[in-house]
Formats: C-alpha cells, sequence, structure tokens
C-alpha cells in the first residue's frame, strides 16, 4: 500500500490519488505504525451492506497514512474537498 502523502514537499496530491479518490465509494485509512483501519468514506454503504446481508461490489481504496505526522487531518481534509464529505469521526 502506498502512502498517499509521500509526495516530496511543496507537490501536493498527484492527479492520479486524486482521481481514484474520486471514483472510490469507500476510503479506509491505515495507520502505518499501528495499521490500525477506519473508515473515513463510505459507511453508509458498508452499513447497508452488512443490513440486507448481501455482498455489494465497492470500489474500496486503502490510504496509509502517519498519524504522528498529522496525515490523518490531511486525509480527512482530502477527502472532504473531493468527495463533499467523510465520515470519519475521532474518538
Amino acid at each position: 500500500m502506498e502512502s498517499l502523502f509521500d509526495d516530496a514537499p511543496g507537490q501536493g496530491i498527484r492527479a492520479e490519488r486524486r482521481v481514484a479518490i474520486a471514483r472510490a465509494d469507500v476510503i479506509i485509512g491505515v495507520d502505518a505504525t499501528t495499521q490500525n483501519e477506519f473508515t473515513v468514506f463510505g459507511t453508509p454503504a458498508l452499513e447497508e451492506s452488512v443490513r440486507i446481508g448481501k455482498e455489494v461490489a465497492m470500489r474500496t481504496l486503502r490510504i496509509g497514512i502517519d498519524e504522528t505526522r498529522g496525515e490523518l487531518e490531511k486525509l480527512v481534509a482530502l477527502v472532504r474537498a473531493i468527495k463533499r464529505g467523510q465520515d470519519f469521526m475521532p474518538e
């Protein structure tokens, strides 16, 4: 899994990464240190799949981040800007 934020400083997020986020039905963040996973976008679709008890094909994107470097907040802001929403709720 490639990190979303491994570009050189000042380069921003590459276009293909923005496209992948835009196309994804579900976006999962994965902390590089702890391997904890959390849904950033797509919770209603996942919950509906569980509720009806049927597997539904969804484009899922797993994005590696480093929470100690503030990348979680960057990811949430990026998803919010591209998808016009996000599902992540801090504990």
